[in-house]
């Protein structure tokens, strides 16, 4: 699919955003929170907070960061998978 214009969402402090995408990327929001996705040569997450960015070198939320999901606490403004072409398949 093609869009030509950025999607915007609704963040948990009721502020429409628009998010800019980069090409061959997907995005869903999951409780509020985008979650983007982007082939990378490694899989990695990247975790943008209200303390900056964090890596984690897995595919895997810890409690922690499954629980500022969840209760929509507005800590987490966007998680990015990067994902590996050969876990497409």
């Amino acid at each position: 699919m093609t869009y030509s214009a950025d999607p915007n969402y609704v963040n948990v402090q009721g502020k429409t955003i628009e998010l800019p995408l980069e090409e061959k990327s997907l995005c869903f929001t999951y409780c509020q929170v985008p979650v983007v996705y982007k082939l990378a040569n490694e899989n990695a997450l990247e975790i943008v907070s209200s303390n900056g960015l964090s890596t984690l070198e897995n595919l895997n939320l810890d409690t922690t960061l499954s629980q500022k999901v969840f209760g929509r606490t507005g800590d987490i403004t966007r998680i990015v998978v990067q994902i590996k072409q050969d876990n497409l398949r």
